[in-house]
């Protein structure tokens, strides 16, 4: 197992240069949240703003589109230039138009495409027409595809093999996968795996999970956007990188946030505090400097 390390997260956090304007820094697009679950919106645009691209754009239903602006002004609503998307976080089946159209968009123009929570059993055909889907369940929806793929996973079973889970699930959906649970695993369809332990079990709450998802997305928009700018592309194996790279961000940014580490990303000694999805939010950043 290849650990995902500060010494990893240093290597893929990017760093604007004097010569970087909005879109050379990465636009990450996300339609996510519903009618039902409008906070899904509003955490996963937090998580993308959190870790540096030049620009945000949400589309989705109005009431998300009101939580989002209201939340973070910074914001643009709509279409427009981007270069990886989210979709899934925060499902209903009001978002399905929006789902199919940027998903459409993403495979027609060769940009990454992170799929999460109710999107997430169409990862297969997602990946059949684009070459640069990420796929993000947690252990119990890997459990779910993996037997929709013919496999039975029970989600004791792959909370026990983690990595197993997150290897196989790659190869059978050919595209990246990041199984999430106490060790959260990257896995490309090579069969090259990327894990994390998490520092603690705080950051198992309500909404972390669409933080993560906005950060992913950010993080592989910014690596297209250096591509486009060195006039190279991506390919799958490209993407482990920064996926890792924002999976590791969150969960220091959660062990922080928790007391379990200090601010200097050092431990405290302490079993920590309760906390919520904004909170890991508001400690990316700090845990972002420290890790540089």
């Amino acid at each position: 197992m290849n650990e995902i390390d500060q010494t990893l997260i240093a290597a893929h956090l990017r760093v604007p240069g004097p010569r970087d304007h909005k879109y050379s820094r990465g636009v990450p697009m996300l339609a996510t949240g519903s009618q039902t679950y409008p906070g899904a919106a509003v955490l996963g645009v937090g998580g993308a703003l959190s870790v540096g691209p030049g620009m945000v754009r949400y589309t989705g239903a109005a009431r998300c589109e009101d939580l989002v602006i209201s939340a973070f002004p910074e914001v643009v609503l709509g279409g427009g230039r981007f270069d990886a998307a989210l979709i899934g976080s925060g499902w209903d089946s009001s978002m399905a138009s929006y789902v199919e159209v940027l998903a459409r968009e993403c495979a027609l123009e060769g940009r990454p495409l992170i799929v999460d929570a109710g999107a997430l059993r169409g990862a297969r055909e997602w990946a059949n027409d684009n070459p640069l889907v990420v796929a993000t369940p947690h252990v119990g929806e890997a459990a779910e595809i993996l037997t929709l793929f013919g496999e039975e996973w029970s989600r004791a079973e792959v909370e026990k093999d983690i990595e197993g889970a997150a290897v196989r699930l790659a190869h059978l959906a050919r595209c990246v996968v990041v199984v999430k649970g106490a060790t959260t695993c990257v896995a490309t369809p090579a069969g090259t795996s990327l894990c994390f332990q998490a520092p603690t079990a705080w950051g198992a709450t309500a909404g972390a999970g669409d933080v993560l998802a906005g950060m992913i997305c950010a993080a592989v928009a910014q690596v297209q956007a250096l591509a486009l700018q060195e006039g190279s592309s991506l390919s799958i194996d490209d993407l482990a990188g920064p996926v890792a790279c924002a999976v590791g961000l969150h969960g220091f940014a959660a062990a922080s946030a928790a007391g379990i580490l200090d601010t200097n990303l050092e431990p405290t000694g302490s079993q920590g505090h309760p906390i919520v999805a904004t909170d890991i939010i508001r400690a990316v950043p700090n845990a972002f400097e420290q890790i540089l």
